[in-house]
């Protein structure tokens, strides 16, 4: 709700950052989140001097600074607002980010599946096509030509990004924030290749069986057991990294029937049975 006679806005939600976003759609200035143009081109140092004075605008501002990377600690400083407040449109604001992906093994066919499930998603932008050295080099059309297994077409940006090889790690690491790893390679080269990865601080979330037997290595389905990726920490002490690790998803069949099982657990069910038919 709006008071304009106070200067008031009030929103309710089940949490902090559900509220601050009603109370900001309830201003009824046309805006729907903690953005409005008016910062887009003022400097970082302009701003943090704007927010020196209060404002009507300043929760904008403040936004936008945090955006760019600017610390909870100095804002705080400057504006006295609450840390519990900045911190939750810090929240808000990282979530808005898409997350900067790599896709190893972009050419194969699981490549072009996860190609077409991350062109337009709301969370993740494709930065990196990686691939071996016979596609490195090439355009990805150039690299898929007569290959290109999806029902689908490719979108045109991907088309024309190019192919990275594999082997250049750190370029590869300069793009991304994450990997998808969907390699076809043999389940020793495959470990290699993610292990590499990860010790050059790329976390690899992969598509690949090598490492589901690897004790410190979580099999997720988020849903389900997302408390497994507390091993991480473990993972890391041995591969002596402080962000990369390497993350499994199950086999097709099992991530296919777990999910009504977990929800049947509740009532005692003691035998099932799964049939699966595999090519």
């Amino acid at each position: 709700t709006h008071m304009k006679a106070t200067g008031e806005v009030m929103g309710i939600g089940s949490n902090l950052a559900e509220s601050m976003l009603k109370s900001i759609r309830s201003l009824e200035i046309g805006v729907n989140h903690f953005y409005i143009a008016k910062f887009d081109h003022m400097s970082t140092e302009d701003m943090l001097n704007y927010i020196k004075e209060f404002r009507a605008d300043n929760i904008f501002a403040v936004a936008e600074l945090l955006w760019r990377g600017e610390s909870v600690d100095k804002i705080h400083e400057i504006t006295k607002i609450t840390k519990l407040f900045l911190n939750t449109i810090l929240d808000i604001v990282n979530m808005e980010k898409k997350l900067k992906v790599g896709i190893l093994g972009a050419t194969g066919m699981v490549g072009q599946r996860f190609i077409m499930l991350l062109a337009d998603h709301p969370y993740f932008e494709i930065t990196a096509l990686v691939a071996g050295p016979r596609s490195a080099g090439q355009t990805y059309e150039s690299a898929v030509a007569g290959r290109w297994k999806m029902k689908t077409d490719c979108p045109d940006w991907i088309k024309k990004m190019t192919v990275i090889s594999s082997d250049e790690i750190d370029t590869v690491a300069s793009l991304v924030d994450f990997v998808f790893c969907a390699v076809s390679l043999s389940k020793d080269e495959t470990k290699a290749l993610e292990e590499r990865y990860a010790k050059a601080e790329i976390p690899v979330v992969s598509n690949n069986s090598a490492h589901r037997w690897t004790p410190d290595v979580p099999m997720v389905i988020p849903e389900i057991n997302d408390a497994h990726l507390d091993v991480i920490a473990s993972q890391r002490k041995s591969l002596g990294t402080t962000r990369g690790f390497i993350a499994v998803k199950p086999n097709c069949s099992i991530q296919s029937y777990v999910g009504a099982l977990t929800a049947l657990k509740e009532f005692g069910v003691k035998e099932v049975v799964a049939t699966t038919y595999q090519a």
